[in-house]
């Protein structure tokens, strides 16, 4: 708990006081709530610093455990992934997911049915856009000093060499750049949402009078494929399609 508290300072430093809250106060003032089992009143702290537009690893992650002690399936696991989508490295927060997924009713045969983008993620996931862009600033400033070696030596060998070096490091440079700003593309579309409503009906249209493609619960994840004004189409792990209303769902 004292590192999650040391991490939520430096996250949320240079506070506005036009709020008139205190995150790190609200926090620690959530935290014993916690400790004291008072879950419901801890939650409602949390939930006030996230109303603030504070958003932070520790306040998600904590959430997360207090609606997983009042056993409330969806708003934990939609907590435990907002952690991750802060830092996908959370070991905690990923044994803590697989606990909270226990609890969904729903169960699915998952197909894996990859788009283009996610394709090209695979191939190129292994570095994350920042990783890709620090890649290319690195290979332009190496371009540079190898001009000048080469513009500068006298040695034939030596030219030919940085020469060479110079024409591969353009090539990796331009393959940074261009990964850098897929994985931003990738990052950008794919979208997903916990269902938050206890049951809820996929429809094949999205209208209410529509058939049923199938019923799911809460704590299920959909990916969301494309949206109108009060409905997302999304895609189940079992890779069934349907439309959903937007307000049984909380995209993540």
């Amino acid at each position: 708990m004292r590192i999650l508290n040391i991490l939520l300072v430096f996250l949320i430093s240079g506070i506005s006081m036009a709020n008139n809250l205190d995150p790190v106060k609200v926090f620690n003032e959530a935290n014993v709530l916690y400790e004291q089992k008072n879950y419901e009143s801890a939650i409602e702290k949390y939930e006030s610093i996230i109303d603030k537009d504070y958003e932070a690893e520790a306040v998600y992650f904590n959430l997360g455990n207090a609606y997983y002690q009042l056993r409330q399936v969806a708003p934990s696991i939609y907590n435990y992934k907002k952690v991750l989508q802060l830092n996908p490295e959370n070991k905690a927060a990923k044994t803590n997911l697989k606990f909270a997924d226990k609890m969904k009713l729903d169960e699915f045969d998952k197909k894996v049915q990859l788009n283009s983008n996610q394709i090209l993620h695979n191939t190129i996931g292994f570095f994350n856009m920042n990783e890709w862009a620090v890649i290319a600033v690195v290979s332009t400033f190496l371009i540079l000093l190898s001009f000048v070696i080469f513009y500068f030596s006298k040695n034939s060998t030596v030219k030919k060499v940085f020469f060479t070096l110079q024409i591969i490091l353009v090539v990796v440079g331009i393959i940074s750049i261009a990964s850098a700003f897929s994985e931003q593309n990738y990052a950008n579309s794919e979208r997903f949402a916990i269902v938050f409503d206890e049951e809820v009906a996929l429809k094949v249209e999205p209208r209410t009078s529509a058939k049923n493609a199938q019923i799911i619960h809460e704590g299920t994840e959909v990916f969301i494929e494309e949206e109108t004004t009060k409905w997302f189409k999304v895609i189940l792990p079992n890779q069934v399609t349907g439309w959903i209303q937007k307000e049984a769902v909380k995209e993540i």
